[in-house]
């Protein structure tokens, strides 16, 4: 009888699309391999046949490649986690600071404006009302 290895989770699964290649797979070896075969083609040309840079940069050139391609960790692909490390490390702060937002404070704020200004206005037209007044007792 044939025995098939059936996997545990069915979301896990990817399909292969050329050999032992997913799509994103292929994708990537295609540009490793361009990236590789042309940076190895223009080290050459530029710094001699015997410099150990024909080798060193187009394995520089692989790297994302490869992590890209093949590279899980926690499951996701590497750029989802390349993404989330440098929001978690970079972009938000080590440190919070630890701040209530409490509505009712913001209402009480807004009602002492409001009126702080309605007693400012009827101020001046106090001080407007004496000002007549004194002028009419004066004349």
């Amino acid at each position: 009888m044939i025995e098939i290895e059936i996997p545990q989770d069915i979301s896990k699964y990817e399909s292969k699309l050329i050999g032992p290649f997913t799509t994103r797979q292929t994708i990537c070896v295609v540009g490793l391999a361009v990236g590789c075969i042309s940076s190895f083609f223009a080290v050459s040309s530029a710094f001699g046949e015997d410099t150990p840079l024909r080798l060193l940069v187009p394995m520089i050139i692989a790297i994302p490649f490869a992590l890209i391609g093949w590279y899980k960790p926690y499951g996701m692909h590497f750029e989802k986690f390349a993404k989330s490390v440098f929001v978690s490390l970079i972009l938000a702060p080590a440190k919070r600071l630890y701040k209530i937002d409490n509505v009712y404070d913001r209402f009480d704020k807004m009602i002492d404006a409001e009126e702080k200004a309605k007693l400012a206005k009827e101020s001046q037209q106090n001080t407007k009302k004496s000002k007549s007044k004194k002028r009419k007792g004066a004349g």
